[in-house]
C-alpha cells in the first residue's frame, strides 16, 4: 500500500510526463482532489458576495448550461456518432459497388 503513494521525483520532465509516471491510484486521487477543490472554490463565492445581480446570475446559469451540454456531447453523443459513421462506411461501399455491378452486368432472367 505504501508504494501506491510513493512519488518519484523526475527532474527535467514536463509536468504532464511526471503525472503520467505516477501510479494510477495516485493519479485518480489527485484528479478527484483537484475537481473537489475547484467545485468548492466556485461554491465559496456565496460566502464572499451577498448580493448578486440578475445579470451575473444569468451569466452563471448560461455558463453552467453550456458546460453541461458540451460534457454530454463529448462524452456520449460524439462517440456514438463516430461509431455509427464508421460502421456505415463499409455498408455504403457495398451498396455503391452492388449498384455499379447491376448497371454494368445485365440480369439474364430479366428481359430488356
Amino acid at each position: 500500500m505504501g508504494r501506491v503513494f510513493a512519488v518519484r521525483k523526475v527532474k527535467g520532465l514536463p509536468m504532464f510526463e511526471q503525472f503520467s509516471a505516477m501510479h494510477p491510484v495516485l493519479q485518480a486521487l489527485i484528479g478527484t482532489g483537484f475537481t473537489w477543490f475547484m467545485t468548492a472554490l466556485g461554491a465559496s463565492v456565496v460566502f464572499f458576495r451577498r448580493d448578486m445581480g440578475r445579470k451575473l446570475l444569468d451569466w452563471m446559469l448560461g455558463f453552467a448550461a453550456g458546460v453541461m451540454i458540451a460534457a454530454s456531447f463529448w462524452s456520449l453523443l460524439a462517440r456514438q456518432l463516430w461509431d455509427q459513421a464508421t460502421a456505415e462506411l463499409p455498408a455504403l461501399a457495398r451498396g455503391s459497388s452492388a449498384t455499379k455491378t447491376r448497371q454494368a452486368v445485365p440480369n439474364p432472367r430479366i428481359s430488356a
